[in-house]
């Protein structure tokens, strides 16, 4: 069995995810803001905008696992509306949790992931191929992890 983790775990398709992988046998651990309610689930509780809580996170993970085998970058959140009627600080806000959440847990991963070699699964949306009207910066910030992802 593997040494999952998922970002963004605590609800949606995070969850779902995590909890089906844990209810296969593997080992998962879900790392949200906050607390995850799942037997088959390890909760984390640490905030993707914060690279230090990702490091922390991920070495905890190790030092009790011995290895991190997957992760599953999922977290993320959406804002609707005209670009004119979106704050500066919204807007930050989302690409700091949609895009640079994958970029800190990636940077984070890395080092244990690299000892066995493991894989990352970035999570991203039709959105980021196909932009949504209303929804610039959710699909902006799609369009980047699908970038991030090919390099």
């Amino acid at each position: 069995m593997k040494v999952i983790v998922v970002t963004g775990a605590s609800s949606g398709i995070g969850y779902q995810m995590a909890s089906y992988l844990g209810q296969k046998g593997h080992h998962v651990y879900g790392i949200s803001r906050s607390k995850l309610h799942d037997k088959f689930v390890k909760s984390i509780q640490a905030d993707v905008t914060e690279l230090e809580q990702l490091k922390t996170a991920y070495q905890d993970i190790y030092d009790l696992e011995g290895r991190v085998d997957v992760v599953i970058n999922n977290a993320g959140m959406g804002i609707s509306g005209a670009i004119e009627d979106t704050t500066t600080e919204d807007a930050n806000y989302l690409m700091n949790v949609n895009f640079m959440g994958v970029f800190h847990s990636t940077k984070a991963a890395l080092p244990f992931l690299r000892k066995n070699g493991g894989k990352i699964i970035n999570i991203s949306s039709v959105a980021g191929r196909l932009a949504i009207p209303f929804q610039a910066f959710y699909s902006s910030s799609k369009a980047a992890i699908n970038a991030f992802s090919e390099a």
